[in-house]
C-alpha cells in the first residue's frame, strides 16, 4: 500500500478529483479541462497496474515496470481513446494533443511514480 502514498500518485489522483469537482460544479478551465486528466490518467492507472504486479503476479515489492510496460499503455490509451471510441460513439472525439498528453504521463510516471529497488536487498526485478 506504500505505493500509493507516492507522492506523483498522491498528486494525480488529487488533481483528477479537483478537475471533475470543478467540472461537475459548472466550472470549465480551457487546457486543464481538456488535458489534465488525459497527463494523469497513466501515473493513476500505471500505479495501480505495479500495485496489482507486486502483489498478486510476481509477490515481489521491488518489482518495477519497464519501459516497454508504459509504451504499450501509452499506445494502448491512445487507441482506445483517440481511435477507437471516437469511431464507435458520437460522444467520444479524437485529439491528436491527448496522445502528447499520455506521453507525458507515462514519462512522468517512468520518472517518479515507481521507486526502484523498494525494499533494500530486494533487486527489482525486469523483465
Amino acid at each position: 500500500m506504500r505505493l500509493f502514498l507516492n507522492p506523483l500518485f498522491v498528486v494525480s489522483a488529487t488533481l483528477f478529483w479537483a478537475n471533475q469537482g470543478l467540472e461537475k460544479l459548472g466550472i470549465f478551465l480551457p487546457y486543464v479541462h481538456a488535458y489534465l486528466d488525459d497527463i494523469v490518467a497513466l501515473p493513476i492507472t500505471l500505479t495501480i497496474a505495479l500495485w496489482v504486479q507486486r502483489t498478486w503476479v510476481f509477490r515481489n515489492p521491488g518489482y518495477v515496470l519497464n519501459w516497454k510496460h508504459i509504451a504499450f499503455t501509452v499506445i494502448y490509451f491512445g487507441l482506445v481513446f483517440e481511435w477507437l471510441l471516437p469511431k464507435w460513439s458520437t460522444v467520444h472525439h479524437a485529439d491528436p494533443f491527448d496522445l502528447i498528453a499520455y506521453s507525458v504521463g507515462g514519462v512522468l510516471f517512468s520518472f517518479f511514480g515507481q521507486e526502484k529497488n523498494l525494499i533494500q536487498g530486494f533487486p527489482a526485478k525486469v523483465s
